[in-house]
């Protein structure tokens, strides 16, 4: 009972702070060690983070 009252306090701040919406139902993962864990889909957040592709310049090309 005590891990419910912590998710629901989770929920309701994150609510009030618009870190989330409820809009959808917010799932739960069951892990191996039979405990839960909230499952949270970044799914809207990488459609609007711009990706910058640039390759990385090699070590060894930076110390020549």
């Amino acid at each position: 009972m005590d891990k419910l009252k912590v998710i629901k306090q989770y929920l309701i701040n994150n609510l009030d702070k618009g870190f989330i919406e409820l809009s959808v139902l917010i799932p739960f993962i069951l892990k191996l060690d039979r405990t839960i864990r909230l499952y949270i889909n970044y799914y809207g957040l990488n459609k609007i983070i711009i990706k910058n592709r640039y390759l990385l310049p090699l070590v060894s090309k930076m110390l020549d």
